[in-house]
Formats: structure tokens, C-alpha cells, sequence
């Protein structure tokens, strides 16, 4: 059926990726909505490289500098990575994610790229995050 992964990355001022983590998502969207079904997302401890690989090649050629950004792909059961959508902003939601699965404040990341410049940030994914969330229909209330 294959897989949504959705990599978060931040860049520093001359488009380095100076720090990322990834997740996984359940069903994707339009399943979650056609199938009527739950849905949940979790974090990676260890992830492919050849997410970091392409991650640090958009922040490249987009030219994202000092800024957090997701790209989300689609992993096909046979192992292909489609990317389907780049966004120059933080994850919704996913910036709790981050910290609580990395054990770490990633706005000192920022701070610490401004005022002293660094382009590098030690992390480690400590934990496992797990995010679930419940479809609920509502009744169509018509209007008179």
C-alpha cells in the first residue's frame, strides 16, 4: 500500500540542513476522509539516508535559508520515494513532535544560528512520538 513520510528539516542562512527528524503517517489524507478511518502519525528514531539525501537537495535548489520546512513524500511498497509536496513552513504540529522526540528546545537551534552563528546542531532522536487522532462524523444540520 506504501507509506507518507514527512521529513522535517531547518535550514541556516546559507542553505544547510543543520538539523532533521521524520515521521510517519498512517493512511495519508484522502484515505483517512474516504475510508472513514482513525488516524496517527509517529516519529522515526532511524530513518533512511536517502531521505536526509534528497531533504538537504530541495533545501538547495528552493534556496530555503534560516528556516524550518517538511517535505512530504509517498514511499511505494516497492521502495520508490515520491515527493509530493514541499512546504517552506514547520510542520503543523510537528514542531511538539520534534522536540519532545529529540529532547530539545529547536527554537535554541535558531537562536543559536543568529546570534552565534552556528551551523550545526548535535541531536539525537531520544524518543518515539505517536500522535493519534479520531475522525468524528457530524450530523448535516440544514438551515431554513
Amino acid at each position: 500500500m506504501g507509506q507518507i513520510v514527512i521529513f522535517d528539516e531547518k535550514a541556516d542562512d546559507y542553505s544547510n540542513v543543520i538539523f532533521f527528524g521524520c515521521h510517519v503517517d498512517s493512511d495519508g489524507l484522502i484515505n483517512t476522509v474516504n475510508d472513514n478511518l482513525a488516524s496517527y502519525f509517529h516519529s522515526l528514531r532511524e530513518m533512511s539516508t536517502e531521505f536526509e539525501r534528497i531533504g538537504r537537495m530541495y533545501i538547495k535548489v528552493f534556496e530555503v535559508k534560516c528556516g524550518f520546512f517538511h517535505l512530504i513524500f509517498f514511499l511505494t511498497p516497492s521502495g520508490e520515494i515520491v515527493t509530493l509536496k514541499v512546504n517552506i513552513h514547520p510542520l503543523n504540529g510537528g514542531l511538539e513532535f520534534l522536540y519532545y522526540a529529540h529532547d530539545m528546545y529547536l527554537f535554541q537551534i535558531w537562536a543559536n544560528m543568529i546570534v552565534n552563528e552556528a551551523h550545526h546542531a548535535e541531536h539525537e532522536r531520544k524518543y518515539y512520538v505517536v500522535a493519534r487522532g479520531k475522525k468524528m462524523l457530524l450530523p448535516l444540520q440544514k438551515h431554513s
